[in-house]
């Protein structure tokens, strides 16, 4: 099964939904200066039930989007969305 960035429902620009599994991933950015960063959650949705690719088979993907809706590069060893140079 081929993942794309196709697959997936762009809620916003720090949240993404897999179209067949409803698994979610949302990034959340520290506000505060001495704690810089952001953290990522994973609701899994029907991720790995039958015929569905696992959450971990997603995740990439799903992170990879995330990262570019931020306006951030992709993570070292993510896979790029189509067309993404």
């Amino acid at each position: 099964m081929t993942i794309s960035e196709k697959d997936f429902d762009i809620i916003n620009d720090r949240e993404v939904r897999h179209r067949q599994t409803g698994a979610t991933w949302a990034t959340y950015r520290y506000e505060n200066p001495e704690d810089t960063g952001s953290s990522l959650t994973e609701s899994p949705g029907r991720a790995g039930e039958g015929h569905f690719p696992t959450a971990a088979e997603l995740r990439p993907h799903a992170v990879a989007l995330l990262r570019r809706l931020a306006g951030v590069g992709p993570a070292k060893g993510a896979p790029g969305p189509e067309g993404w140079t």
